[in-house]
């Protein structure tokens, strides 16, 4: 084994908040906005999602009792109904989804904000409890 040098361990300095006060304004107003834009359109799309859906049962409905009562088998009238109501299950489905879609992006903005706390937080118990 050869000769080691001490270990050099240069001074610490006090390391600088990663936000502001108007930083952390700024992002949490983003944030609070973005949030209200998810659960306006959230509110819009499950809305949609059920007018949806109620279309596709009533179409579904009619045209089965309407199959049934011009004589064709069970099975035939459901394949003749789902037909005719596929227009309007697409609708359901594609609104579920924008509904499921915009949910998600509340929960992410609730992540974020909680998020967003922590690193006020510790920026301010870094900066002595300005920020």
């Amino acid at each position: 084994m050869g000769y080691r040098a001490p270990l050099q361990v240069a001074p610490r300095e006090k390391p600088q908040p990663t936000l502001g006060l108007n930083e952390l304004r700024q992002k949490a107003h983003a944030l609070s906005q973005r949030r209200s834009d998810a659960i306006r359109d959230y509110e819009r799309y499950a809305e949609q999602e059920a007018d949806a859906d109620r279309d596709y049962r009533v179409t579904l409905a009619k045209n089965f009792t309407q199959a049934r009562s011009a004589g064709e088998p069970a099975g035939a009238s459901e394949v003749v109904a789902r037909a005719a109501a596929s227009e309007a299950k697409h609708r359901r489905d594609i609104a579920a989804s924008l509904a499921k879609s915009s949910l998600l992006r509340i929960e992410e903005c609730e992540r974020d904000a909680a998020t967003l706390r922590s690193v006020a937080d510790w920026s301010r118990s870094l900066d002595g409890g300005t920020a």
